[in-house]
């Protein structure tokens, strides 16, 4: 019992020294990095519906970049459509979208790439022999993959943020 006292507290002192050193910052909250992002990055405009899905999270989640904005995020999407279910007629009844999107983002005044990643996510829907519930449906599930690999790549972006603005 006596030895299991005296260690407490050398064992206690050096998780604390392991934990404050591992290199933790809040993205909120007083003195974060995070908040310091907002309206700072201009995202350019994709050419496809999907792309303007995504673009319109990241604006929304980033802020709307300001005119002389110091970044500018670019990105490239390609989502592919799988057939899950087969029902016993021949249609299948399920689809899988699986998206992945590859984004720099470029120091405006250096041209420098100074951060770049690749994010996936997964959107699923379920067809019915209508034409249209299933497109209704499939939309849906386009904008579900588009907000979820924009928000993705704003965690990133947070995330990093501190490492590589100046």
């Amino acid at each position: 019992m006596w030895l299991s006292e005296r260690l407490i507290l050398p064992v206690a002192a050096g998780l604390l020294l392991v934990f404050c050193s591992c290199g933790f910052e809040p993205v909120y909250g007083t003195g974060a990095t995070g908040p310091g992002f907002q309206g700072r990055v201009h995202v350019v405009p994709g050419t496809d519906r999907a792309d303007f899905e995504l673009r319109e999270r990241l604006v929304e989640r980033l802020g709307p970049a300001e005119e002389s904005a110091p970044y500018s995020l670019e990105f490239e999407m390609s989502v592919t459509e799988r057939r899950l279910a087969l029902e016993r007629e021949g249609q299948f009844a399920r689809h899988s979208l699986d998206g992945t999107v590859t984004f720099r983002v470029t120091d405006r005044t250096t041209g420098k790439t100074v951060y770049t990643a690749t994010a996936w996510s997964r959107a699923a829907y379920g067809a019915t022999v209508a034409t249209y519930p299933t497109r209704v449906a499939a939309r849906d599930a386009e904008l579900r993959l588009a907000r979820s690999l924009a928000d993705r790549i704003v965690a990133r972006v947070e995330l990093t943020w501190g490492r590589w603005s100046g």
